[in-house]
């Protein structure tokens, strides 16, 4: 048999959709406004997973939802003191309107459409994940602010790993 590369489940994880944020975090999370992860920092020295996939699903209150509106990602990277993630410009789990000064790691944007949408619901796949401990950031700019129930905001994800020669 010729060796083959292919993808498997990440060591942390793995291919389990798993909360990056707590409920709370995104209930009423509102247009502009950016939150850090409240949940504990994800570990990745020991597992050394290589990628993530976010998977999002958002009921809202029907609206339509303009050319442009997009939700974007960071990796806050656990920094060398030991406690602040990213460049702290965020308290876990407190919204606020301001965006991170470094590349998101994963946009899901929504072209045109129709009027009365009632949930958005987006997949960004391939996320290169650091070896160090981070914290998912968020940043709301569908349009609308989000539902006040914490189970209406759900976004989960998995990793995954490539293995040469399996």
């Amino acid at each position: 048999m010729a060796n083959n590369t292919g993808w498997v489940a990440g060591r942390g994880v793995g291919f389990t959709f798993t909360s990056m944020f707590a409920g709370a975090d995104l209930s009423g999370l509102a247009n502009g406004s950016s939150v850090l992860s409240s949940l504990s920092g994800i570990s990745n020295q020991s597992s050394l997973d290589q990628l993530a996939d976010i998977s999002l699903e958002n009921t809202i209150a029907s609206a339509t939802i303009t050319a442009g509106a997009y939700i974007a990602f960071w990796i806050a990277a656990l920094g060398n003191d030991g406690s602040t993630y990213g460049d702290g410009n965020l308290v876990a789990g407190t919204a606020k309107a301001y965006t991170p000064g470094w590349y998101p790691a994963a946009i899901m944007s929504w072209i045109t459409l129709s009027a009365g949408l009632t949930k958005l619901v987006g997949y960004a796949p391939q996320i290169v994940l650091p070896a160090n401990s981070f914290k998912w950031i968020i940043q709301n700019n569908s349009g609308v602010t989000w539902s006040t129930t914490t189970a209406n905001n759900v976004c989960q994800y998995i990793t995954e790993n490539v293995s040469l020669n399996s």
